[in-house]
C-alpha cells in the first residue's frame, strides 16, 4: 500500500533540517498553551473543567492542519490496468502531549504520560466505531530529521480504510 498526495500543497522547507531555536519557538508554536485557535478546534482534551479550545488542558487532540487522509470520501476502489486507487479516506489527527513547549514525552511524569495514552486509546475507540476504517496507527516523529515540523511534543493518529499488509495478522497454516 502506498499513499500519494495528489494535492497542490508543497512546502519549500520540507528538506531543510535547521533546528528551531527553542527560546524563540513558544511565541510562534501553535501547540503551546494560549495558542489553541492556531492549532484548531479540539476533538478531545484532558482538562480540569472549563470550556473547550482555551488554556487549562494537559493533553489535546486536534485535526491535522494538512491531513494526508480525510473523513470525506468514498470507499470504492478504482482500477486502471495494474493499479488500484481510492480516495484518501480516513482520519489524521494530532495529539498535543503537553501544553509546555520544551517538555518532551520521555520527561513527562507517569500521570501526564498516562493522559497521553488515554488520548490515544480514546481516539482509537471512537474511530473504530466508523465501519469504513480497517486500521488505526499512532506514530511519533521526534525532531526535524524524522519529519516533525514542530519541536513541541506531539504524536499523530491516522485511521485507514484498509489494513496495511505489514499490520495484518499472519495467517496460520492449515495442517
Amino acid at each position: 500500500m502506498v499513499a500519494i498526495d495528489l494535492g497542490p500543497f508543497k512546502r519549500r522547507d520540507d528538506f531543510e533540517l535547521e533546528p528551531v531555536r527553542l527560546e524563540d519557538a513558544p511565541t510562534a508554536c501553535p501547540f503551546c498553551e494560549g495558542r489553541e485557535a492556531d492549532a484548531g478546534a479540539e476533538i478531545l482534551a484532558w482538562r480540569e473543567g472549563g470550556p473547550a479550545n482555551v488554556p487549562g488542558w494537559s493533553v489535546r487532540v486536534v485535526p491535522n492542519r494538512n491531513p494526508m487522509l480525510k473523513i470525506e470520501g468514498r470507499t470504492e476502489v478504482r482500477s486502471s490496468g495494474l493499479f488500484e486507487s481510492r480516495d484518501g479516506l480516513g482520519a489524521h489527527e494530532v495529539i498535543i502531549e503537553t501544553p509546555i513547549h520544551d517538555r518532551p514525552l520521555h520527561t513527562l511524569d507517569v500521570d501526564r504520560l498516562w493522559r497521553v495514552l488515554w488520548a490515544w486509546r480514546t481516539r482509537i475507540q471512537d474511530l473504530k466505531r466508523d465501519s469504513r476504517f480497517g486500521s488505526v496507527v499512532v506514530f511519533k516523529n521526534h525532531g526535524r530529521a524524522a519529519g516533525a515540523r514542530l519541536d513541541h511534543s506531539h504524536s499523530q493518529l491516522t485511521a485507514f480504510p484498509v489494513i496495511p499488509p505489514a499490520l495484518a495478522a499472519p495467517t496460520v497454516p492449515q495442517v
